[in-house]
């Protein structure tokens, strides 16, 4: 079964223009936006997106980096995403 994390990167991947963390809740079905906030947030940490602040809401944008999986240990911090 794909983690959150997995069906939000799998959802960026579809939507470039990016999605914020309610349309992100609503369009994954997951129940509550926190989580969602907490996911986008730890990936961001991880440079796996990229959050855009707007006085109203947080837009997520999948990054440059296509190599990161969740299944893959060495690709879990940014550093080791970023490296050739």
């Amino acid at each position: 079964m794909a983690t959150h994390q997995d069906r939000i990167i799998d959802y960026l991947q579809t939507h470039p223009d990016g999605a914020t963390d309610g349309e992100l809740t609503e369009a994954l079905d997951i129940k509550w936006h926190q989580t969602v906030n907490q996911e986008c947030r730890l990936l961001e940490s991880l440079g796996v997106l990229s959050r855009d602040e707007d006085p109203d809401l947080w837009e997520n944008r999948q990054s440059a980096c296509e190599r990161y999986s969740t299944d893959n240990p060495s690709c879990r911090s940014k550093a080791a995403c970023h490296s050739s």
